[in-house]
């Protein structure tokens, strides 16, 4: 039977992960603040140092690893918090993230996308497993340290985003301004089963092809552009197969995917009957760790280009290739990284088991690793896949990971105790 303290902290748990569900934080829309209030209340409560800002996107913009989004950071502030410990010991960000992706209307819905439903174990709803449960197993956490009431050596600083979703800029503001970690746990929805060393760097691109538009009735004498897209778009895929076939890592050689690439949005015309005058595809192409993701740009951009050359019409009328949005660059530590054995072995005193270090898509990951100087993974509470209908996280993997993050602290920040 559990104790009254894990029921406590179970009811606790749910109460406060439903609260969070409820919000419709979608990455962008402003809801993030209400999200980020439940937080500070929370932080507040354990007696924590703060840091609230609303991020300047000017002072973001001129750094290499800022992405371009159509949202600014009004209302949608970072909040940092800091467990302070007595000095001398090693330092531990958690970071989570509060804002989540928009419920597709043509989705397959069952439950209330922010109802917070609970059945057998789950809780449902968007955001439960990406990452609100994350959010919640790091506050728990932070509550079982505040509890425990044994002074920490080194500090445990939380830091909650708001634009995880849309490429990370706020856990750079986060670095930038000087809330960093000699070690970063992200508590991504990896499971408790295998924790995250390393991410794949990636970059959105977008291929216009030009085409001649005209009605239907001329179309023996027109160039149809849709009809030469298609001739690179086949070009695209036998890409994506010399990739696969060439590419190793050892972190990445058991993926069914290596190195994603694909073009997933195509566009042309604007009327039935109307021979489109352009045609454009949009796609993304990634990287593993230790390739340059300029030299693996540039690679692709002089293959579309001997592509093209190979059929009249494009090679008169090149198709325009242009680097847009996601900027991901790859990132890892070493699988025997000092935090990768403190994760693993915390992991295995409350769980019997070792979580294998595996390799992980593109993610904020990359960033405390390249400019914080701070060994990092991703390690949190397992559930559904991300961003699903009827997403939902298991209630017994939020409390699971919290109780292996504050194991980790303990081991990782060092208990103060001094001398008598």
């Amino acid at each position: 039977m559990a104790s009254y303290s894990e029921a406590e902290d179970r009811d606790w748990a749910i109460t406060l992960l439903r609260e969070l569900v409820a919000v419709p934080s979608v990455s962008g829309s402003g809801r993030e603040a209400d999200c980020q209030r439940i937080v500070e209340r929370e932080l507040r409560l354990l007696g924590l140092d703060l840091d609230i800002w609303e991020p300047n996107v000017d002072e973001l913009r001129g750094h290499r690893a800022y992405i371009d989004t159509p949202n600014g950071y009004a209302n949608r502030p970072v909040v940092v918090g800091y467990l302070r410990g007595t000095g001398g010991g090693r330092s531990l960000a958690l970071n989570v993230h509060v804002d989540v992706v928009p419920v597709d209307p043509g989705g397959v819905w069952t439950r209330d996308p922010w109802g917070g439903e609970v059945e057998d174990g789950k809780l449902y709803g968007r955001g439960s497993a990406d990452m609100k449960g994350g959010v919640v197993a790091a506050l728990l956490a932070l509550r079982l340290l505040h509890r425990d009431g044994v002074p920490l050596g080194g500090d445990v600083v939380l830091q909650s985003v708001c634009d995880e979703e849309e490429g990370g800029n706020t856990t750079l503001a986060c670095l930038l301004r000087g809330h960093t970690a000699d070690a970063t746990v992200f508590l991504e929805p990896t499971g408790t089963g295998r924790l995250v060393i390393s991410s794949r760097g990636a970059q959105f691109f977008r291929l216009t092809v030009e085409g001649e538009e005209g009605g239907t009735e001329y179309r023996e004498r027109l160039a149809n552009a849709i009809t030469h897209a298609i001739t690179l778009y086949r070009a695209v895929e036998d890409y994506v197969l010399m990739r696969e076939s060439s590419v190793a890592h050892p972190l990445y050689d058991d993926h069914g995917t290596k190195v994603p690439l694909a073009i997933c949005t195509i566009r042309a015309g604007v009327w039935p009957s109307t021979v489109p005058g352009d045609c454009v595809m949009e796609g993304t192409i990634e990287c593993v760790p230790g390739e340059d993701l300029e030299a693996v740009k540039a690679n692709f951009a002089r293959y579309l280009d001997a592509v093209a050359a190979t059929d009249p019409w494009l090679k008169a009328h090149p198709p325009r290739l242009a680097w847009f949005g996601l900027y991901l660059e790859p990132a890892a530590i070493a699988p025997d990284a000092p935090i990768v054995r403190a994760v693993q072995n915390a992991t295995e005193a409350e769980t019997g088991l070792r979580p294998p270090a595996v390799g992980g898509g593109g993610s904020d990951l990359r960033l405390p690793i390249l400019y914080g100087k701070s060994l990092s993974v991703l390690f949190g509470p397992g559930g559904s896949p991300v961003h699903v209908s009827d997403e939902w996280v298991d209630i017994d993997q939020v409390l699971i990971s919290a109780r292996i993050t504050a194991r980790l602290a303990r081991e990782w920040c060092g208990v103060y105790n001094p001398l008598p």
